[in-house]
């Protein structure tokens, strides 16, 4: 039982992860950081981190944002 439940969650996350780095949702992270980066002089470490928690939070959060994006 356990062992299936593991495979849901691994699933779930590699279909997020591809979602984080390819496609619409990958695009709209992207923009977001190009966004970020005209508004104004923004150190590196600061933007790698904001695309890191935005891809995170798609691998986790992608079915909300498939339906309501």
């Amino acid at each position: 039982m356990m062992t299936w439940v593991l495979v849901g969650v691994a699933a779930y996350l590699l279909v997020g992860l591809r979602f984080a780095f390819k496609g619409r949702l990958a695009f709209m992270v992207n923009t977001q950081v190009a966004v970020v980066d005209m508004r104004g002089p923004v150190s590196r470490w600061k933007k790698v981190v904001f695309k890191f928690l935005l891809r995170l939070g798609v691998m986790l959060l992608y079915p909300f944002f498939l339906i309501w994006g």
